[in-house]
């Protein structure tokens, strides 16, 4: 992408308009003239319009990519736009494009970075970038099967694709064969994606959720507490072993993750809830009923805790 954003900025310091040596009048009768010192001022005028809008145009872009570089994404997206809009028709817009589609997936606006992403790929559909982009977008969406067939794209495209981009399409495609309930498939990929990126510990978290809906409970948790042990405050991976022990009916060490993660993260409303379901089990319904009280207080809406309420008292 980095040699990409080189050709697209030579591009637009390269690009000038051409001279032309004769004026055709549309007028009615109109007619070739030759020039006149006021026709050249006015094209002289034009040419400087066109190289001033090219300077200031590859000014946004770089002002746009330096603030994503900061994680300042108002500015980026600001100046990004700018750009697009004082030249439409620049052949490297779809990059910008793209970037925009990313800071809206940072935002959370994964629905609206999809059409941006598809209205790309109409135009640019060999663009691998943006075409990862989207399946991960459709896999937040909840398109799991598109997902799927956007990655696998990326991984057969004749494209050349980096290491990273490689582990990126094997990790989608993993998690939408899962979403699909599509274990032995989500395995494989996830496999795939370890031997590029064996360090990534949500890979490692999904590998162990896998475990388990394979029937494999006790290497699932062992996984997760190979995990936890490595990482012990890592919030993903608490969850995710409280969750299991939960399903498992190991309640007291479910209790115990549920109690460290609400130290770390004590404006966190679900996790009261969470807690508060195990404790009903535990038969602790004093305790339950605060933590759905604290919920409550955090902004958890009352409805969505009333059903538990009915079974504390």
């Amino acid at each position: 992408m980095k040699n990409l954003l080189l050709v697209l900025f030579g591009l637009f310091l390269t690009a000038a308009p051409a001279t032309a040596q004769t004026i055709i009048d549309l007028e009615k009768g109109g007619k070739v003239r030759a020039k006149t010192i006021d026709d050249y001022k006015a094209e002289a005028r034009m040419a400087e319009i066109a190289r001033r809008d090219s300077v200031a145009y590859v000014g946004l872009v770089r002002s746009g990519f330096t603030s994503l570089a900061a994680d300042s994404l108002n500015e980026a997206e600001e100046n990004l736009k700018r750009a697009i809009k004082l030249r439409p028709d620049a052949p490297g817009n779809h990059v910008l494009r793209y970037n925009l589609a990313l800071i809206e997936m940072a935002r959370g606006e994964s629905k609206k970075a999809e059409k941006t992403l598809t209205d790309i790929l109409k135009k640019h559909p060999d663009y691998v970038d943006a075409r990862l982009a989207r399946g991960e977008a459709y896999l937040q969406n909840g398109k799991d099967a598109e997902a799927v067939e956007d990655a696998k794209k990326v991984l057969e495209s004749d494209e050349e694709i980096s290491r990273e981009m490689k582990a990126r399409a094997h990790f989608v495609c993993a998690a939408g064969y899962y979403a699909a309930h599509r274990f032995v498939e989500a395995k494989s990929e996830l496999l795939q994606h370890l031997r590029l990126r064996p360090d990534n510990v949500n890979a490692r978290l999904l590998e162990a959720l896998i475990l388990l809906q394979m029937g494999q409970s006790v290497e699932s948790l062992n996984r997760l507490n190979a995990i936890v042990s490595a990482n012990p405050d890592h919030l993903d991976a608490l969850r995710t072993r409280a969750e299991v022990q939960t399903q498992l009916n190991m309640l007291q060490p479910a209790k115990g993750d549920y109690d460290r993660l609400i130290e770390l993260c004590p404006n966190d409303a679900s996790l009261f809830v969470e807690r508060a379901r195990v404790l009903i089990t535990l038969g602790e319904k004093r305790a339950a009923a605060r933590d759905l009280d604290k919920a409550v207080e955090l902004g958890m809406p009352t409805g969505m805790v009333q059903s538990l309420r009915m079974l504390v008292r």
